[in-house]
């Protein structure tokens, strides 16, 4: 994500020390149920402000890119992206993402 960039890099770590562990832990892998799926999207709005929640889909977009995730995962985030830059509201826009992205729901 820094793309060699010392600045960026420390940037990229402050925000990523800003992140509830908790969280970050959970996005290491994509949500196996639609329980999950709506439970991690409640804990991601009401944790997270709206500047950091559009960092968070870059991070888990490179780390999904890194281990291998279909490109159609890193479409949906794209997508979720554009809806929550455009003022779609935020817990029902990761809702709908997340549900995208279980495999037991597509």
């Amino acid at each position: 994500m820094a793309a060699g960039s010392p600045g960026a890099l420390i940037d990229h770590r402050r925000s990523l020390a800003g992140l509830p562990e908790e969280l970050v832990q959970r996005l290491d892998s994509l949500p196996a149920t639609p329980m999950e799926a709506l439970a991690l999207a409640r804990d991601l709005c009401e944790a997270l402000d709206g500047e950091q929640q559009l960092w968070l889909i870059g991070w888990w977009q490179h780390r999904l890119w890194r281990s291998g995730s279909p490109a159609s995962s890193l479409k949906r985030l794209d997508t979720l992206r554009g809806q929550l830059l455009s003022f779609v509201q935020p817990r029902l826009a990761w809702e709908v993402a997340l549900l995208d992205l279980t495999p037991s729901v597509s």
